[in-house]
């Protein structure tokens, strides 16, 4: 799993101000991060703040950038870019599910993060998020131009209770 970066357990990323992720492939689940298998007691996360990149990064699975299981505290705040990420399964961009064994995670995407041409070769071109406890997005985040197959050009939550939306803009996606 994972074309770059996997983080196992408890394991906790911060990236921060000029970080690239271009180009990373994987055969199964996450072209550039995985994030997988937190403790009960755990809580891992996963900060992604400022000018961080990620470009054309492509999974055989789920998450054509990032891939996150269980439960995990997902951060994407400010300048964050996800441009041309490829799923051959799920989320273009990121993929996020709950786990039987650690529980569910947050999504939180603030500021002026852009998904811009992301493709899911089935649900959710930027985003797909299957039992998260809760997604929050706004303050100017921008959906232009993503791609689902079958479903959700922008984003699909599958079984998910809450998903909070503000200021935020969907613009000629399609699925």
């Amino acid at each position: 799993d994972s074309g770059a970066v996997h983080l196992w357990r408890d394991a906790t990323l911060y990236a921060s101000n000029n970080v690239t992720f271009e180009e990373n492939t994987a055969d199964d689940d996450a072209g550039a991060i995985s994030r997988q298998g937190a403790t009960p007691d755990g809580a891992p996360v996963l900060k992604l703040e400022g000018k961080v990149v990620f470009v054309r990064n492509s999974a055989k699975d789920r998450g054509g950038a990032v891939f996150v299981i269980g439960r995990c505290f997902v951060e994407v705040i400010g300048d964050v870019e996800f441009v041309q990420n490829v799923a051959l399964d799920d989320g273009g961009a990121i993929s996020m599910e709950r786990s039987s064994s650690s529980g569910d995670g947050t999504l939180s995407i603030e500021g002026a993060a852009v998904f811009r041409e992301n493709e899911a070769k089935s649900y959710g071109g930027s985003l797909y998020l299957r039992d998260v406890e809760w997604t929050k997005i706004g303050g100017g985040v921008v959906f232009e131009k993503n791609h689902g197959n079958f479903a959700g050009g922008a984003i699909v939550v599958f079984s998910s209770p809450l998903l909070l939306v503000s200021d935020v803009h969907f613009v000629d996606n399609a699925a």
